[in-house]
């Protein structure tokens, strides 16, 4: 399947009443994330109650993948990455692990990084977490308190747990305040911290959930091009699912997430759902 049969998989426009279609136009121009949270909310509401499949989640999940590749990223196998990480011997690789507030995804993340690492182990990493320190006295309830540290000591005890006579790569971690706008914070202050080396040729690995890619794909082109002297020579995008053993998460806040960047993205592209 190609993103137009996903965009018609995913549709509800034609479903519109025809005397509301001049109102739904007008809510998706003014306020697209609106409609895509209502959208994501149903989903998610229909998956709870049992009236969706794993099937359906294998095909937004693939939706996903699709988006990234729209944003302007290709797909590569584990050859493909082997040959971009030892392209040149000088080049810094270094991995981004975005946190969350969702513990399930976070591990399913640092699992992710584990794996990545002893996969191409005769490569050196760098690898780099960062997550929000949300406040206690915000509207949300704060479930894990520094997401970073906490990503650091799952990415140790997993590393031992996967094997035991592992090199722990150097790891870096840092939080930031913030209650909004995390994605775009992620990337601009793991590049104004200087994680990336700006005198060397550096490959960037970012692991992340699925979904979370797509906001992060986003973000990274609008950052590199309004930096144009921050140059990368590779940029690779993982996504944290299993496929072997935790290809589908049910955790409905997962659900939830991955079916709003679905809507979100399909909605302001071209052809609209």
């Amino acid at each position: 399947m190609n993103l137009s049969e996903y965009m018609r998989m995913f549709t509800f426009k034609r479903h519109v009443y025809k005397d509301k279609l001049r109102q739904y136009e007008t809510v998706l121009q003014s306020d697209p994330m609106f409609l895509a949270d209502l959208a994501a909310s149903i989903f998610t509401s229909n998956y709870d109650a049992g009236y969706l499949g794993k099937i359906s989640l294998e095909k937004a999940l693939y939706c996903c993948r699709d988006i990234v590749h729209d944003i302007g990223y290709l797909e590569a196998d584990e050859e493909h990455v082997q040959e971009v990480l030892g392209a040149d011997p000088n080049l810094v690789n270094t991995i981004l692990v975005p946190g969350c507030q969702d513990s399930e995804m976070l591990c399913a993340r640092v699992r992710r990084a584990v794996e990545f690492t002893q996969s191409f182990a005769r490569h050196h990493f760098t690898v780099v977490f960062s997550g929000r320190n949300p406040s206690p006295k915000g509207s949300d309830p704060v479930v894990i308190p520094d997401e970073s540290k906490r990503m650091s000591i799952e990415f140790k005890k997993r590393l031992k747990e996967y094997n035991s006579h592992a090199t722990l790569p150097k790891v870096h971690k840092f939080g930031f305040e913030s209650e909004s706008s995390t994605t775009k914070t992620n990337i601009s202050e793991f590049f104004q911290r200087k994680y990336v080396e700006p005198s060397k040729a550096n490959n960037l690995i970012i692991i992340s959930s699925t979904f979370h890619l797509i906001r992060l794909a986003k973000e990274l082109n609008k950052y590199l091009s309004d930096n144009p002297d921050q140059i990368l020579k590779n940029v690779v995008l993982v996504g944290a699912e299993d496929s072997d053993k935790q290809f589908f998460m049910t955790d409905l806040t997962y659900i939830k997430l991955m079916m709003f960047d679905v809507f979100d993205y399909l909605l302001r592209r071209p052809g609209e759902v």
